[in-house]
């Protein structure tokens, strides 16, 4: 991702309602998903890849080691209270089997070679270690609104799971089946910046939070996107 679309993507995230909305989602999230990882968060080193404005460490919670890695360096220089550092997903300045978990999430579409990216995230995994990634589902959802904020692609389950055809897949869902009809109706009406605005729905968060926690308790068919949980063999 550029800077130029980092400081795109700055625009929406920096009004408190649009962090209490992300960092809320994504909480939600993970407590469904911490019953997959079979890893005490408590002895857990955790690496966030393209941690942004950090709401994926906030809402990972207290592990025993955090840190965040990010291209963006206006990003890193906000992400306060938590280890940081900045490289490419391409490349991971750690050492082989350190992190217990590794999370990507909404980052391999931004990463030109994302089969490089898997390896090194298998690479600094230790053995048995989970990864939790998250990504845009379906080429048919393409639109501008991905161009703009430096998407390279988006995936189908076959891809994916060709993708992390090293490792085990414990968990593999779509996500925002709700918010993948508002995003079709967005796209036909060409409101791409909207639909890029995560945050903006935070007007009706308490409703689509809502839907958002109750749908990922449930196999999806469809969805803006997909989760997929991991075990390093």
């Amino acid at each position: 991702m550029s800077l130029e679309q980092g400081l795109y993507l700055d625009e929406h995230f920096k009004a408190e309602a649009n962090k209490s909305f992300q960092v809320k989602a994504k909480k939600d999230k993970y407590r469904v998903l911490w019953k997959f990882l079979q890893v005490n968060r408590k002895e857990a080193n955790v690496l966030d890849i393209g941690s942004g404005k950090g709401f994926d460490l906030i809402a990972l919670g207290d592990c025993k080691f955090s840190i965040g890695l990010d291209v963006i360096s206006e990003y890193l220089r906000q992400l306060t209270g938590f280890n940081r550092i900045r490289a490419t997903g391409e490349l991971l300045p750690f050492k082989d089997n350190f992190f217990h978990i590794v999370d990507a999430d909404n980052v391999l579409e931004h990463i030109k070679h994302d089969e490089k990216a898997v390896s090194e995230i298998y690479r600094v995994l230790d053995k048995n270690g989970i990864a939790i990634i998250n990504v845009p589902a379906h080429r048919l959802l393409w639109s501008k609104a991905d161009i703009v904020v430096g998407h390279y692609r988006r995936y189908s389950a076959k891809e994916m799971k060709k993708l992390f055809s090293k490792f085990e897949i414990v968990s593999f869902n779509h996500r925002n089946f709700v918010l993948s009809f508002i995003q079709i109706v967005l796209e036909i009406l060409h409101l791409y910046t909207l639909r890029n605005d995560e945050g903006a729905m935070g007007a009706v968060s308490p409703f689509l939070l809502k839907f958002l926690n109750m749908e990922q308790r449930f196999p999806l068919p469809f969805g803006t996107s997909f989760v997929l949980i991991c075990r390093k063999t």
